[in-house]
């Protein structure tokens, strides 16, 4: 019983711990795809960030359409100089989405011709990646 009642307080103890690593591992990594998937962006790869992004994405809006907006709203912005993450949310079946795990990513930017720019980026948790499902910038 002793026993019993040990591993008890150990799971209470340990459990809350465990989830919260397991929550910074999925900020961690959903951070790190957003990272991965912007630099197709910045260097002008658009095509390749659609290939990236979650199915969810390419089921919204076609390759070329993507390509074709990028060129008109994000190329006239020029070269990244900066960009700051300033906030990451996690969404849990959000409304109006599929049920699953949604990151959400803001960041302040500078680009050549936009010195003072707002990005953000929402992620989806699809087959154990994070993906892409909408970038905006502003």
């Amino acid at each position: 019983m002793k026993q019993l009642l040990l591993s008890f307080v150990f799971l209470l103890f340990f459990m809350p711990l465990q989830a919260q690593q397991t929550i910074e591992q999925q900020v961690q990594a959903s951070s790190d795809a957003s990272d991965a998937w912007l630099e197709f962006v910045d260097q002008d790869r658009y095509g390749e960030s659609w290939d990236k992004a979650s199915d969810l994405f390419k089921l919204t809006i076609p390759k070329g359409d993507w390509v074709a907006l990028l060129n008109k709203v994000r190329r006239p912005l020029g070269n990244k100089t900066s960009r700051e993450m300033v906030d990451i949310r996690t969404a849990k079946d959000p409304q109006g989405l599929p049920a699953g795990d949604y990151m959400v990513i803001l960041y302040n930017s500078s680009f050549s011709s936009k010195p003072s720019a707002h990005e953000l980026v929402t992620l989806r948790l699809e087959g154990g990646e994070w993906k892409v499902l909408t970038y905006q910038v502003k």
